[in-house]
């Protein structure tokens, strides 16, 4: 057999009556496949894990916070995620777990970031383990992947899948990774720090739209100026604090109306300082006004 990729990786199949003996084995890049009943085991992560369900359910208790991973859906864990514990309890459990060293991810992130560029211009560490983590819905291209696996091949190709699978996975996170490199800063560490005071961001701005918050006081909380925060955000987002926080009051005036509000009670629960200026805002966002979007 030809050994033509120098990429390491492993693959294993596992079942009940092996599950600890195999799991000792996998270290580096590895490609396992379960077919488990019963299991309630603490795990160690030491590299981006990805855990993709094909048939039934694992729970998986990360801290004191439960995440059910069910068919077609997938979750992403690493090194920074606390001690994890994985339950599978008397249903048939048929699942891909995937294990990827930084170092390939590293590779995949430069060739994403520069297609047409050379890895050179690219010395740093692009890997952030913080971008990486939680429950994911798994498109088409994704699902199609994991059906081309099969416990047969041999270690060319389960090495070439895996070439073939990471950007199916980078494309997958394609929004949250243009958001984060968005960000033009010389410092990885200052890029995360940033990219997560802006995240939070959105969640104050989404949280605070029955209220007469000022852009500056959320500005002042994640502790950036007003002009620097306006400035991020835009350049991360593609639109200002300001109209993302408008675009979530749309959103949830049409929700309110579907409860029985009329729009005067609506524009009064959204804290606009009258009908006016909400039927602009909304005229802005639907490209109709209220009283024709329902009918």
């Amino acid at each position: 057999m030809l050994d033509l990729l120098s990429v390491n990786c492993d693959f294993s199949y596992v079942n009940d009556s092996n599950f600890f003996s195999q799991k000792k084995k996998t270290v580096g890049n590895a490609i396992v496949m379960s077919n488990i009943n019963r299991l309630n085991v603490p795990i160690k992560v030491n590299n981006l894990a990805f855990k993709y369900v094909i048939e039934g359910k694992e729970d998986y208790y990360i801290g004191e916070k439960k995440v059910g991973v069910t068919a077609e859906t997938y979750l992403l864990v690493n090194p920074s995620d606390p001690l994890l514990e994985v339950d599978i309890n008397s249903e048939q459990t048929k699942a891909i777990c995937i294990n990827l060293e930084e170092d390939l991810i590293n590779n995949a992130l430069q060739f994403y970031i520069n297609p047409n560029g050379f890895e050179e211009e690219y010395k740093d560490n692009l890997w952030s383990p913080d971008l990486w983590n939680g429950l994911n819905i798994a498109d088409k291209n994704i699902v199609n992947q994991m059906s081309l696996l099969r416990p047969n091949k041999n270690a060319e190709e389960y090495k070439a899948w895996l070439y073939d699978f990471i950007p199916l996975l980078l494309n997958n996170h394609q929004q949250q990774l243009d958001y984060f490199y968005k960000l033009k800063v010389e410092k990885k560490s200052t890029r995360l720090a940033l990219f997560e005071k802006i995240q939070r961001s959105k969640a104050l701005l989404r949280d605070s739209i029955y209220e007469p918050i000022k852009i500056k006081e959320v500005a002042t909380e994640i502790g950036l100026s007003e002009f620097r925060f306006y400035r991020v955000f835009k350049m991360c987002y593609g639109i200002s604090p300001l109209q993302y926080f408008i675009n979530c009051k749309m959103e949830k005036a049409l929700e309110l109306k579907i409860k029985g509000f009329n729009w005067i009670e609506v524009s009064n629960i959204l804290n606009f300082t009258d009908l006016s200026a909400f039927n602009h805002a909304f005229h802005k966002f639907y490209g109709m006004n209220p009283r024709k979007k329902l009918k």
